[in-house]
């Protein structure tokens, strides 16, 4: 019968890890701007997985730079790696437009942080 799988890479242990803690603090402003971001994207190049950027910001800058880097990780963007993440897609969407930070927790749900 089949058994289970073998050894995953190394590549997936540390976005396990940071997708594993308890509860991680996020942003839902884009970086640069400091803004709610209305489409979250992030390079295939990053190695982050809770911090995305605003594609409206990085299409701005890179029209007055002529290049750009990634905010978080600074590994040069490239328009063909660029991804929308759909985790981040479902919080702007499940969040009211005031909340700017939320709490993830390990079973990937999601609470905003509501000021008081």
């Amino acid at each position: 019968g089949g058994g289970g799988g073998g050894g995953g890479g190394d590549d997936d242990d540390d976005e396990e890890h940071e997708l594993l803690q308890l509860r991680q603090r996020t942003s839902l402003c884009d970086p640069y701007v400091l803004k709610r971001i209305t489409t979250p994207v992030r390079s295939e190049a990053c190695s982050h997985v809770l911090q995305v950027f605003d594609l409206r910001t990085y299409i701005r800058m890179q029209r007055a730079r002529g290049h750009m880097d990634c905010p978080i990780c600074f590994v040069p963007l490239r328009w063909r790696d660029l991804r929308v993440c759909p985790f981040f897609s479902k919080m702007l969407a499940e969040t009211d437009d005031s909340v700017t930070e939320v709490f993830i927790y390990k079973d990937a749900s999601f609470a905003p942080i509501v000021a008081p």
